[in-house]
């Protein structure tokens, strides 16, 4: 019988502690964000301890909504600008780490207000079910509402009364909105709106984005800083401005107004500093001169072949906004910018224009 060797001694051996997974059972999509975000994150090695400012990046290639599309006046927006927003909602849900990161960013929009190509031979009323499924849907979400800081929407007349009144019920449960975007808005739907928006008020927003027929809602916003019309002239704008007293208003677009209205708006405001006009609406630079207080004055010039500043159509554009800044009662600095467009398509074959080069001229 061998030998038998000395026995070894016995390893004290410790129970290991339970390791707590990413998803604990609880959503934490139902907790409040200031929870969400009092808790430790601990970020992991790998794809999560990628600097954010990478992931800003690559986000970039992604279709989102700009306000290109949305100054084109477009009845809807296809679903390639869902993409970047898709992709942000769905890395909040990954991990921790990768939460407290995009959890935020990918609220920040609201724009019930994309309609995929297979739906678009009905999209009036496909958008109208979503966003008002939508809207109910974030005003039962209380830790979804003081993240939504831009709301992107587009009115019809289908079921208007009811849509409409989720719309506001909405928009005024969202304490940090600060930017209301009307991509669309049927002509016919003036006092529907009218009738809306009476006795609401939306002091948190600051930029308006919408065309002339949905002028009532700019009555809301009482403190409205930056104002661009994306159909029509934007007289009734200026009309409804002033019989809501937003008397704010410092920077406005997409206009070209009568003189009447150019000195109503005068009055009006008092530290409004730039105004927007297109080339061929820029005969209305001239009547200008009445805003004592301008500073910029902006011509977006859409050709049909890339120019410049010395060309023939917009060069007396130009020496009118110098001749009205000239006479602006403002100390410092004054700028005639001209932004330079060129024509684009949408993946659905819609057009737009797209912003290519800004060129300025001091006065």
């Amino acid at each position: 019988m061998p030998p038998v060797g000395p026995r070894r001694k016995k390893r004290k051996t410790t129970k290991a502690a339970p390791i707590e997974s990413e998803d604990d059972g609880i959503d934490k999509s139902e907790l409040p964000q200031d929870r969400i975000a009092s808790e430790v994150v601990t970020f992991q090695p790998g794809f999560p301890s990628l600097a954010p400012e990478l992931f800003l990046e690559i986000l970039s290639y992604f279709g989102t909504v700009s306000d290109d599309y949305i100054l084109a006046n477009p009845e809807y927006l296809p679903s390639e600008c869902r993409e970047r927003i898709d992709l942000l909602r769905a890395l909040s849900q990954t991990c921790r780490s990768l939460r407290s990161q995009f959890f935020g960013i990918a609220w920040e929009r609201f724009a019930p207000c994309i309609c995929s190509e297979s739906d678009g031979k009905v999209w009036w009323k496909v958008l109208g079910d979503s966003m008002e499924k939508q809207c109910k849907g974030l005003v039962k979400s209380p830790h979804l509402l003081p993240l939504v800081r831009t709301v992107t929407v587009t009115l019809t007349r289908y079921s208007v009364h009811r849509i409409l009144a989720a719309l506001v019920s909405c928009l005024e449960s969202l304490p940090n909105l600060h930017t209301l975007q009307v991509l669309h808005a049927h002509a016919q739907m003036t006092s529907a709106l009218g009738q809306a928006f009476k006795n609401v008020s939306l002091p948190s927003i600051r930029t308006v984005i919408l065309p002339s027929c949905a002028h009532n809602i700019i009555k809301c916003c009482p403190e409205v800083r930056d104002v661009t019309c994306n159909e029509h002239h934007g007289s009734q704008l200026i009309g409804s401005l002033v019989k809501g007293g937003c008397n704010k208003v410092e920077r406005f677009a997409g206009i070209s107004p009568r003189i009447t209205m150019v000195k109503r708006l005068a009055k009006l405001t008092p530290s409004l500093h730039t105004i927007v006009v297109q080339t061929r609406t820029a005969y209305c630079i001239e009547d200008l001169v009445h805003i004592k207080s301008l500073r910029t004055i902006e011509i977006r010039h859409k050709p049909d072949n890339p120019v410049t500043l010395e060309n023939e159509r917009i060069e007396p554009h130009v020496e009118a906004a110098k001749t009205v800044l000239k006479g602006s009662k403002v100390e410092g600095v004054k700028v005639v910018r001209v932004r330079l467009h060129e024509f684009r398509h949408l993946s659905d074959g819609r057009a737009y224009w797209h912003e290519t080069k800004v060129e300025a001229v001091e006065v």
